[in-house]
């Protein structure tokens, strides 16, 4: 072989050649991405059961609606003492809340995101109706029958919610792991 093969030749291959072939580059991007499917893998177990609470939740808020409307259409005998006091709380409860109950929406894609956006938005409707009802607490004294019945749909949706809570507490610690990684993540981001 001459100088000019050396020069102008093709160079031989090795391609049994151990070299590395550089640095694996990861962007924050990808392991968060790849952080988020590893932790929706993992919870996936709870989706059917979630789905099957939201179902009862959806059943469950016509009947609410229909028992606040037998509250909204009673009539109170003007001569009652407290007259006026009870027709202030009957439209106080009746104006405020149809539209808590209407702020739920059952879950339509079941993930976790949407699981817990479902579990907040019951928790909030919950806990605003309860504040409705101990604002106006003469309901049950003028509305006995009807807000008895109001009060025991509404302890299937607070058991229905309790039961998600009981779901979503069961995944904890994958929360956890995914939280810590964010904040290795966001440390590391930092640095730069």
């Amino acid at each position: 072989m001459g100088i000019l093969d050396l020069i102008f030749g093709k160079p031989k291959i090795n391609l049994e050649s151990t070299a590395p072939l550089g640095p694996l580059v990861l962007a924050i991007s990808d392991i968060r991405k790849a952080t988020a499917e590893k932790k929706g893998d993992k919870v996936k177990d709870i989706y059917p059961k979630c789905k099957e609470l939201s179902n009862n939740v959806a059943t469950l808020l016509p009947k609410i609606k229909e028992s606040v409307n037998r509250v909204k259409s009673k009539n109170i005998d003007k001569s009652i003492r407290g007259y006026e006091i009870s027709v202030q709380m009957k439209q106080k409860f009746s104006e405020r809340a149809p539209v808590l109950i209407d702020s739920i929406k059952p879950i339509n894609e079941v993930n976790i995101a949407n699981i817990i956006l479902f579990h907040n938005a019951l928790n909030h409707a919950i806990v605003s109706i309860t504040k409705i009802t101990s604002d106006n607490r003469y309901l049950f004294f003028f509305f006995s029958e009807e807000m008895k019945g109001f009060g025991k749909l509404m302890k299937e949706l607070c058991d229905i919610n309790d039961e998600i809570n009981h779901q979503i507490e069961s995944k904890k610690d994958i929360f956890e792991e995914e939280n810590n990684i964010y904040s290795s993540l966001s440390k590391y981001e930092s640095l730069h």
